[in-house]
C-alpha cells in the first residue's frame, strides 16, 4: 500500500540525466534460463531439460534532493507568540525505486537563548517511488494527445517492470502524476505492465502526455524519481523577540540511511506594534485647514487621511458651538500579529455622540488604501464603505455605545471582514502585519 502525506502543492516526478544512479529499477526481475537437449541411443530427440534462476534487482538508496519553497511556505518573519507556521519542502527521489524517508527536525535557539517553539510537526513517512529508463524516447514540448488519463496516449517511454504486474503503479508512481522531464513537466497518461505472471525480464511504458517546456531525448538508465512538497509545522513560539534556525531533514528508511536538508531556516520572532492615530473634521468646512501639510505620515503634527470621501485633520480644526465633529482612529500593526483589537473612546463633556460608529476593514479587505501611511507624504485614503453602523446595546454587532463609550472591534474577526462581525464587539479584532483598520463616529458640540 503506498504511503500517504500531507500534500501542499502537489505530486510529481523528476528525470535525472547525466547523474550516477543505478541504471535498472529495484524489483526487478532478471531471469537466467539454461537449456539442455538430448536424444536417446536411437537417434530420438527427447524433451529439453530445463532450469532456470530470477535474481530481483535491489534498491540503491540515495538521499533525497530536499529545497525550501519559500513561495509556498509562510513568511518567516515576523511570526508572533503562540502562532503556527508552515513551512514547505520540495523532496525529490533519487533512488532507482520506491522508498520513504523519515521527517526530521532540529532547532537552534537565538544567541540569547531567548527563542525556542513548543513542537515542530513533521509529515512523516513520505514516500517516493521511482524506476529508470530501459530505452530512450524522443519528447518535444507541446506534445498534446486526445483523451484522459488512463487512455494510453502520449509519448512511451520503456522502463523495467517491477514485481507486481498488473497493479497500475510502477514502483510507486501512478497515473496522473506530473513528470518533470529535464527543464519542463508532463503529465504520467497511463501506466502499462505485463501480466502478473511475466515479469520476469519485462518491461513497462510510461505513456506521457501535455507536456510544457520538454525537449529531451531520454537515454537507458535515465532516472526517473517522484518530486513531493511536505509541509512542516513549527508551533508555539515561547518568547517574543528573537531568531530561531529550524533545520528539516529526509533520511531513508532502509540501508545506509543517507539523508538531506533544505537548509537553515532563520524564522524572526516579533511582538505586535500597534499604533493608533486620531483626527477629526469639522462638518463646517470653513473651520478646517485650507489643505494638508503633513509630509512625514501619519505620525506628522499636519497630517490628513481620507475616509470614505471625507479629509480628517491632525491638527487646525477648530468648532463652534453646535458644530458636528467627525472623528477618524487609524490602528495600524507594523508587528505580529494582534488579537482581540478593541477601540474604546470616551465621549467627552461638553459634546453629545451622535448617530453611527463606522468600522472600515483592514488594509487586506481594502486595496484602496495607501499602504505606505507611516512614511508617505501624500494623504492615507481608505475607500470601502462603513463596515458596521451601531448606536447603543451590548452584544449584537462591531461597535456599539456602551456607557458613554464609543467601543468597536478594530480589524478582522475570525479571518472575516467587520462587516460579517455579529458578536459582542469585547471580542476584539485581529490585525495581520501592515493592516490597517479605521473607525469612524461623530458628536455635536453643545450649544
Amino acid at each position: 500500500m503506498r504511503s500517504t502525506i500531507k500534500i501542499i502543492a502537489g505530486l510529481m516526478l523528476v528525470v535525472f540525466a547525466g547523474q550516477a544512479f543505478a541504471d535498472l529499477a529495484a524489483t526487478h526481475i532478471i531471469r537466467n534460463e539454461v537449456t539442455v537437449d538430448f536424444d536417446d541411443a536411437g537417434g530420438s530427440p527427447q524433451t529439453a531439460a530445463t532450469a532456470q534462476i530470477d535474481i530481483t534487482v535491489n534498491l540503491v538508496e540515495q538521499a533525497p534532493s530536499v529545497t525550501f519553497d519559500s513561495v509556498s511556505s509562510d513568511p518567516l518573519d515576523p511570526v508572533g507568540v503562540g502562532e503556527t507556521i508552515t513551512l514547505v519542502y520540495t523532496v525529490i527521489s533519487q533512488a532507482n525505486g520506491e522508498d520513504t524517508y523519515t521527517v526530521g527536525t532540529a532547532q537552534t535557539p537565538s544567541p540569547d537563548g531567548s527563542v525556542s517553539f513548543g513542537t515542530i510537526t513533521p509529515s512523516s513517512p513520505v514516500s517516493l517511488g521511482a524506476t529508470t529508463s530501459a530505452q530512450g524516447a524522443a519528447i518535444t514540448a507541446g506534445t498534446f494527445e486526445t483523451g484522459d488519463v488512463g487512455d494510453g496516449a502520449g509519448t512511451s517511454i520503456t522502463v523495467p517492470a517491477d514485481d507486481t504486474g498488473g497493479d497500475s503503479i510502477l514502483n510507486g508512481l501512478v497515473e496522473g502524476d506530473i513528470v518533470q522531464i529535464s527543464d519542463g513537466y508532463c503529465t504520467v497518461q497511463d501506466i502499462i505492465e505485463p501480466a502478473a505472471t511475466f515479469e520476469a525480464n519485462a518491461t513497462a511504458t510510461l505513456e506521457v502526455d501535455q507536456c510544457t517546456g520538454v525537449t529531451v531525448n531520454l537515454a537507458d538508465g535515465d532516472q526517473i524519481g517522484q518530486r513531493v512538497s511536505v509541509s512542516v509545522e513549527v508551533t508555539g513560539v515561547t518568547v517574543t523577540t528573537g531568531t530561531i534556525d529550524v533545520v528539516v531533514t529526509f533520511t531513508a528508511d532502509s540501508g545506509a540511511n543517507p539523508s538531506a536538508n533544505g537548509g537553515t531556516q532563520g524564522v524572526v520572532v516579533v511582538a505586535p506594534n500597534v499604533q493608533v492615530f486620531k483626527f477629526v473634521a469639522n462638518t463646517d468646512t470653513a473651520l478646517n485647514p485650507a489643505s494638508c501639510t503633513g509630509t512625514t505620515g501619519l505620525s506628522d503634527a499636519n497630517a490628513c487621511v481620507s475616509v470614505g470621501g471625507v479629509t480628517y485633520y491632525k491638527s487646525g480644526v477648530t468648532t463652534d458651538p453646535g458644530d458636528v465633529l467627525q472623528y477618524a482612529i487609524v490602528i495600524v500593526n507594523t508587528g505580529a500579529t494582534a488579537t482581540a483589537v478593541q477601540v474604546t473612546d470616551a465621549i467627552v463633556a461638553f459634546t453629545t455622540f451622535n448617530t453611527g460608529i463606522g468600522i472600515y476593514p483592514s488594509a487586506a479587505a481594502d486595496p484602496g488604501v495607501d499602504t505606505d501611511c507611516l512614511t508617505d507624504a501624500a494623504t492615507c485614503t481608505f475607500t470601502d464603505g462603513d463596515a458596521v453602523t451601531a448606536t447603543s446595546g451590548t452584544g449584537d454587532d462591531g461597535a456599539e455605545l456602551n456607557s458613554g463609550n464609543v467601543e468597536a472591534s478594530a480589524g478582522n474577526v475570525a479571518g472575516a471582514s467587520t462587516a460579517a462581525i455579529t458578536s459582542d464587539a469585547f471580542s476584539g479584532g485581529e490585525l495581520l502585519n501592515g493592516e490597517y483598520s479605521v473607525v469612524t463616529f461623530t458628536v455635536t458640540v453643545d450649544s
